[in-house]
């Protein structure tokens, strides 16, 4: 997520909408932002895209 007049600024907080799909939203150590710990069945910056079925069957 970004804020500022031209979103040129990344939150550096987490909120309930960070993550999608139930993944877990974590401050990083250094303070400069946050990381999303996906399910398995989604992977993306902030979980948003599903991984196909037939992948998670090769895991």
């Amino acid at each position: 997520q970004y804020t500022g007049s031209y979103c040129e600024t990344r939150s550096t907080t987490c909120s309930p909408t960070t993550c999608a799909n139930a993944g877990l939203c974590l401050a990083t150590t250094d303070g400069a932002g946050w990381l999303c710990v996906c399910q398995p069945q989604f992977t993306g910056d902030r979980c948003q895209n599903p991984i196909s079925g037939n992948f998670i069957n090769r895991i």
